[in-house]
């Protein structure tokens, strides 16, 4: 009604997007625009319900806007017409333009029924992290951050055993990663433990001791006795009174070197091997006298210096343990050890003068074997069956025996006609000592007596 010189157009709602459309023809020229489902009759208008208007809103009118709810794929009618009076006079069309839009509620240009987001201006498809949430991927991994549980990490999308930025490494292979793992280079462990990486905590004697901590691993000792401290315990020791943690036993005979030479076996050159395993082993003896040759040069060896170990920590670079004088008193041979020549001289010094108004003396021992055990202000190197030789008041801190017509060495030690090994120390008086004890000793000298 009231209308008249219209133009129509078709429109089809484009496929999945069933949605509210707006027809608008906003302008100068006075418009009525409409919306059918079909073509109108004589008795029927297929008029969309509601689908009419004459002047939109303000800044719309005289042009005119409606809208109208269609189906996806469904085809409808526009209709604009002239607005105003029935005229049979032609006449009164002007130029306009028809315009349509659909509903975007985020207004990002995409109407909502072709926005997988219609409520996010920043997305139209959910993406990854769904509408609302940015697709960010802050480490470039191809993951997106809110599904990232390391999105700081390009290795990692979650956090694993070591957590964000560490990897799960697992260097040994034994399921623990390495961040976790207390020894990552050792499959059998994940823990240092009682012995440390790369050492099983195994107790083969089963005796409550860990192999690694145990004195004797192959022999069950839970008390762990160690008499004489080499870490070799008792149960296990070859020589238990004294000190041998290489347990060198060069004959295997279960008795220990160093106990074989302290029961009178023959060490000439003090390298702590009994004399008969060099010479069984093919030490030279060119005069098979039983004595390796190095033995019997002239003047013996001298041995057990005062260098450490001393009583009251009194050890000197000098002789035997330090003495009174600041230095340890020393003991040196010279001469032919032999029996059937003996010109052996044994010569003391650094020994201490006495206090005024008193006598001191410088007592020479022999032993058939040698020792280092801790005596009065020094230590005991000889040992066996012990034999004074002289006893002498030192002139000016030096003793000397034989001198002159002093019965000679081999004969007061009574060294037999064959030869032997012996050992020789002097035990001198040093009152004012500093350990206290009134007396000291040199260190010692191995001799080889041959025939």
């Amino acid at each position: 009604t009231y209308t008249y010189w219209d133009t129509w157009y078709s429109f089809t709602a484009p496929a999945g997007c069933s949605s509210t459309y707006t027809f608008s023809t906003c302008g100068s020229f006075d418009t009525v625009v409409s919306v059918y489902t079909a073509c109108p009759s004589g008795t029927v208008s297929n008029q969309v319900a509601g689908a009419c208007n004459n002047d939109g809103a303000t800044g719309c009118a005289p042009g005119s806007t409606v809208s109208v709810p269609m189906t996806a794929g469904q085809t409808y009618l526009i209709r604009v017409a002239t607005a105003g009076g029935s005229s049979t006079a032609a006449g009164g069309g002007q130029a306009f333009s028809l315009t349509w839009t659909s509903t975007d509620t985020d207004l990002d240009g995409t109407v909502d029924c072709l926005d997988g987001c219609p409520n996010d201006p920043l997305k139209t498809a959910p993406g990854q992290c769904g509408c609302g949430v940015a697709d960010t991927d802050t480490d470039g991994d191809g993951t997106a951050d809110c599904n990232d549980g390391c999105p700081n990490d390009p290795l990692k999308t979650a956090p694993g055993a070591c957590g964000c930025g560490v990897a799960d490494t697992d260097t040994d292979g034994d399921g623990t990663a390495d961040c976790n793992d207390g020894c990552p280079n050792d499959p059998a462990k994940t823990s240092p433990g009682t012995c440390g990486c790369g050492v099983a905590d195994v107790d083969v004697d089963t005796d409550g001791v860990i192999d690694c901590v145990d004195n004797c691993p192959t022999v069950a000792n839970a008390t762990q006795l160690d008499g004489d401290n080499d870490g070799v315990g008792d149960a296990c020791d070859n020589c238990t009174t004294i000190s041998n943690p290489n347990q060198a036993d060069c004959d295997n005979d279960t008795i220990g070197d160093v106990c074989e030479i302290a029961l009178g076996g023959s060490d000439c050159n003090l390298n702590t091997i009994p004399d008969s395993c060099e010479l069984a082993a093919g030490a030279a003896d060119v005069n098979n006298t039983g004595v390796l040759d190095e033995c019997e040069s002239n003047g013996g060896t001298a041995y057990c210096f005062g260098t450490s170990g001393c009583p009251c920590g009194n050890n000197s670079t000098v002789g035997g343990c330090r003495n009174s004088t600041g230095v340890g008193a020393f003991l040196f041979g010279s001469g032919v050890s032999s029996v059937a020549n003996d010109n052996f001289v044994l010569s003391s010094g650094g020994l201490p003068n006495p206090p005024a108004g008193q006598r001191t003396f410088a007592l020479f021992l022999q032993g058939t074997v040698s020792q280092n055990v801790p005596f009065q202000d020094g230590r005991t190197c000889i040992g066996g069956t012990v034999s004074r030789i002289a006893t002498l008041s030192p002139f000016q801190g030096t003793a000397v025996y034989p001198v002159g017509l002093d019965t000679k060495i081999s004969v007061r030690g009574a060294v037999p006609t064959t030869g032997a090994a012996r050992y020789y120390q002097v035990w001198y008086r040093n009152a004012a000592g500093p350990c206290g004890t009134g007396s000291n000793l040199t260190n010692a000298v191995a001799v080889i007596w041959v025939p």
